[in-house]
């Protein structure tokens, strides 16, 4: 007989953000990073906790950018993005690069491509993601 496992055990599953969720779960914080931690129903999230490198810029994501109708499913996909990780399993077998988390400057460009990507959504009058059509992902 074999046992599922829970939500709990499985370190790859990510509970739902709250308002005041952290933006960075503290496991992706290096223990001598002093940046603030920015909350999830922050209207700027800081990527300084994600930053180590002192001579390195502190990324910020300003909310105000994404449409407001875009708005809550993004910053989902965006913590998504900021706290999960590829199960090494996934890697293995894509023949990806052995990485199972992008660093913050290739996250940060990311992010951006999809702030870009929302505002057009909203241009062409998508308000869900689920309203996509294959007309939109083509172009």
């Amino acid at each position: 007989m074999t046992t599922a496992l829970t939500t709990e055990a499985d370190p790859y599953i990510l509970p739902l953000p709250g308002p005041d969720s952290p933006v960075v779960l503290d496991r992706w914080i290096s223990a001598g990073n002093t940046h603030p931690n920015s909350r999830y129903g922050d209207d700027i999230w800081s990527m300084g906790p994600l930053t180590d490198n002192p001579g390195e810029s502190v990324h910020k994501i300003n909310w105000k950018r994404c449409p407001a109708t875009l708005r809550s499913e993004f910053r989902r996909l965006v913590w998504m993005l900021i706290n999960g990780e590829l199960r090494p399993t996934y890697i293995r077998e894509r023949g990806f690069q052995n990485r199972t988390r992008d660093g913050v400057l290739n996250m940060r460009d990311n992010i951006l491509q999809w702030l870009k990507f929302a505002r057009w959504l909203d241009r062409q009058g998508v308000s869900q993601l689920s309203d996509c059509t294959m007309e939109h992902w083509k172009a």
